[in-house]
């Protein structure tokens, strides 16, 4: 089976959501704007234009790194689901009644699971890397560095999930 047949196969059922994915990420690359303008002093009218393009940038990688997750995610989730129908009968539906009870279910959970193991990786990497290693580094570039790194991570490991 070729790479495109199973990408195909791992896309089926799952509808990606990417402005849905772009506004979360947007949402969480933000944060951080807040932590470096009130804890560090790093004012929004003296550094907006680079607040803006990193933010831009990391919630770009980020909405990419939800997109990669929740699609291997359902992929593994509609696999093991697949035999684990249930009776359904039992449960007054029809058997397509409960495929697509369960697919949107997968979606819902693959999806969710993807936003908390990527925003969790974020938080602690964006963490780690702005209060820790880069500590002494001046706070414009101690910013953009503990973005671009965070976020370039957070896609990495969403990546190499997929492929």
């Amino acid at each position: 089976m070729g790479k495109k047949t199973f990408q195909g196969l791992q896309n089926q059922g799952l509808k990606v959501n990417k402005a849905q994915h772009f506004l979360i990420g947007f949402l969480v690359a933000a944060l951080p704007v807040v932590i470096f303008s009130s804890a560090f002093g790093l004012s929004l009218p003296s550094f907006g234009a680079g607040y803006a393009l990193v933010t831009v940038a990391s919630a770009v990688l980020l909405a990419l790194a939800y997109g990669n997750v929740a699609v291997g995610h359902h992929a593994r989730l509609s696999s093991k689901r697949k035999n684990a129908t249930g009776n359904h009968k039992s449960l007054g539906l029809t058997a397509s009644q409960l495929e697509s009870i369960q697919s949107r279910v997968n979606a819902k959970e693959s999806n969710l699971y993807s936003f908390l193991y990527n925003n969790l990786i974020f938080a602690v990497a964006f963490l780690f890397i702005s209060f820790y290693v880069l500590q002494a580094v001046a706070v414009q570039y101690n910013y953009i560095a503990s973005m671009v790194v965070s976020s370039a991570i957070v896609w990495q490991l969403s990546h190499s999930l997929t492929h």
